[in-house]
């Protein structure tokens, strides 16, 4: 098995035409990509990640001297994780827990 290497982060490709005099059509193609550890693969003892890649496009007229402003592309990621007292994590009893839960909410506005 060989592994590839892959370019991340943030790109933005646009790409003009003229219309007419003074006008321009702007196709706008913003693309946001990371290291995605939840879906890694293990290759002779390496974790390998995985990417996750948001993309979107679209098309925009000006005339000569407007601009335009981007939006983000929004993310949210919801995990939990339980740590946990090595042996004694997984017994459920009354006396205070031996393993704690927690949620982790993460949004990205890229």
């Amino acid at each position: 098995m060989t592994i590839e290497y892959k370019e991340f982060g943030i790109r933005l490709t646009l790409t003009p035409t003229i219309v007419d005099r003074g006008r321009i059509s702007l196709k706008v193609a913003p693309e946001v990509s990371e290291l995605d550890y939840s879906n890694a693969v293990t290759i002779a003892g390496t974790q390998v990640p995985a990417l996750t890649i948001r993309r979107t496009d679209t098309s925009i007229s000006l005339a000569d001297g407007e601009s335009f402003v981007i939006s983000g592309l929004i993310s949210t990621n919801n995990s939990s994780q339980v740590n946990k007292f090595p042996g004694l994590g997984t017994f459920r009893c009354s006396v205070p827990s031996f393993a704690t839960p927690r949620s982790i909410a993460k949004s990205v506005n890229c």
